[in-house]
């Protein structure tokens, strides 16, 4: 724990709620998952865990989970005067700051759960990728319980490099994995 704490996993943290967040952490991972007590909204309270079930997803949320994570994000220099979900019959699409981003066209068809959440995963990147940040967004568990979590590579290889620790479904998964049908 400690190791990923020194690599910033609690750098959105207020200073004064470090030490309660890190003891959630620490007893969520004698358990074999990794994650701090959630608010109201199933964000996780040291704000690199948010909720992403790809069902809503694929029913017009996208837009919505970007705005739970939109402290974060505008403090790793990402911009976001506006984000809209336009979801219609033809296609559904995420408007940030004007720019549109398809998320499907059509009902989508029988994937549109994974091509949500894929869309979701590669919109956030690239923003922060432009925005010169490390941090990246990778997707957890699937279906109804899906959820998302902000990392470092660096901090995901960590976490990769722990092998058994942790339970295989908890275990982080990139837009490329979620691709070669890995995850879903």
């Amino acid at each position: 724990m400690d190791r990923l704490i020194g690599m910033g996993f609690l750098k959105f943290v207020p200073d004064q709620h470090r030490a309660d967040v890190r003891l959630q952490l620490v007893a969520t991972a004698t358990k074999g998952y990794l994650d701090s007590d959630w608010n109201d909204d199933c964000v996780a309270t040291d704000l690199r865990g948010y909720p992403a079930d790809n069902e809503d997803l694929a029913e017009g949320q996208v837009g919505a989970t970007i705005l739970l994570m939109k402290p974060v994000l505008e403090r790793e220099g990402v911009k976001l005067d506006t984000v809209l979900d336009e979801c219609g019959d033809e296609m559904y699409e995420v408007v940030i700051n004007g720019q549109r981003h398809l998320i499907y066209e059509g009902d989508g068809g029988e994937d549109s759960w994974t091509l949500a959440l894929k869309r979701l995963l590669e919109i956030v990147n690239g923003l922060l990728e432009q925005a010169g940040s490390a941090e990246r967004l990778y997707g957890m568990y699937a279906g109804n319980d899906g959820r998302v979590v902000l990392l470092t590579e660096a901090m995901y290889d960590y976490i990769e490099s722990l092998g058994d620790v942790f339970d295989s479904s908890w275990m982080p998964y990139s837009v490329g994995q979620l691709e070669a049908g890995e995850r879903r």
